[in-house]
């Protein structure tokens, strides 16, 4: 069975009661516990969460992957949840099989156990985790190094999800999926563990070609402090997934499923597909570049007035999210982003201005920050 076979049959075997962005830690551990997935604690967070480890396979080529390192980005949780069902799942055993028998998959699923609960960026020392990498003050960064020196990666995956702001470059395409060889110096120099991982990132995106509209490459700037710059610099293949923005999915379910095909397709290249290819380099290249030209809302020609002038423009809403704790859910704010001329700029959604109050006094121009009423 191909990939495209499966990719087809993805509504038989994704995980369900995942289709929200707020993914608590508990709900993880049902998971871990409901699947009977094979699990350890590799160490504990900040606030003495456990940190856990699910291993599938019994491969000499050993991938791992993890999660959440910034805790309010779940869809790549979510989608190596979807992985691991369908591994698991007999109607697909002859695939999982010959894949299994090739790989051994560990992944760290909520990294930062502590953001996901609060759904914050930062774990609750205040750190971003992935800019501690060098200072390891983090108990979750330390939890990572350990696992990554206790034994030989064939490669490493950096999952994370990115602000709905980022477009694939010249175009109006929201970037869905971002990719990403890292750098470990200045030069962008290729190094053999870079060398592969451009190979892996370079099948990923042939095996997505019904995405590509809304796949882009991820910005190669070096980032001294940065997890996955570092673990290249260590001479390890890592590939960085920056799950984004799709049209009308702000709860992120059809980026789940391209972030899940694409984390597929990394894991059958490292299976099947190790020799790096002839064209490796010129298809990882014309991958569009990210830009981040995009905003969730755009009313166009609005009339605005402070009670003595008019004037026309633009203006960009952009939304909030902010955890419901009661609800268990996260809210989208609508605020203003920006006001002026948005002629370059990219809109997921644009209104007419008169469908939205932008505040209660119409004689006083809107300021940037306020929540509006759509």
């Amino acid at each position: 069975m191909n990939l495209e076979n499966i990719f087809n049959q993805y509504e038989q075997w994704k995980e369900s009661g995942l289709d929200l962005r707020y993914l608590l830690p508990h709900i993880v551990e049902d998971l871990i516990q409901r699947n009977a997935y094979q699990s350890e604690i590799i160490g504990q967070s900040f606030q003495d969460r456990p940190i856990y480890k699910l291993t599938l396979g019994t491969g000499e080529n050993k991938v791992l992957l993890w999660s959440q390192m910034h805790g309010n980005e779940s869809s790549a949780t979510r989608a190596m949840f979807d992985i691991f069902k369908l591994l698991t799942n007999p109607n697909f055993k002859e695939f999982s099989d010959e894949l299994l028998q090739k790989i051994q998959i560990e992944f760290i699923p909520q990294l930062n156990p502590d953001g996901a609960y609060a759904y914050t960026r930062r774990n609750a020392m205040g750190i971003d985790v992935n800019r501690d990498f060098l200072q390891l003050a983090s108990p979750e960064m330390q939890a990572l190094q350990r696992q990554v020196k206790s034994k030989v990666y064939k490669c490493l995956f950096n999952l994370h999800d990115q602000r709905t702001i980022f477009n694939v470059y010249n175009t109006k395409h929201s970037a869905t999926l971002s990719l990403l060889a890292p750098v470990f110096d200045n030069k962008g120099t290729i190094s053999e563990s870079r060398k592969q991982s451009i190979h892996y990132v370079s099948e990923i995106y042939k095996s997505l070609q019904m995405y590509r509209r809304n796949i882009a490459r991820f910005s190669d700037e070096f980032y001294p402090k940065a997890t996955g710059d570092n673990f290249q610099k260590w001479g390890i293949p890592i590939i960085l997934f920056e799950s984004g923005h799709f049209p009308n999915d702000y709860q992120r379910n059809e980026t789940r499923k391209i972030t899940a095909f694409g984390i597929l397709a990394g894991l059958y290249n490292i299976a099947f597909n190790n020799e790096i290819s002839e064209d490796a380099l010129e298809v990882y290249h014309a991958i569009p570049q990210n830009d981040n030209k995009a905003i969730d809302i755009i009313f166009r020609s609005v009339v605005l007035t402070n009670g003595n002038t008019e004037f026309v423009t633009d203006i960009g809403v952009q939304y909030e999210e902010v955890l419901n704790p009661e609800k268990q859910i996260i809210d989208f704010v609508p605020k203003i982003y920006e006001i002026g001329d948005l002629s370059d700029r990219v809109a997921h959604e644009t209104k007419l201005a008169e469908n939205c109050v932008f505040h209660k006094n119409p004689n006083r121009v809107p300021k940037i920050g306020e929540i509006i009423d759509l």
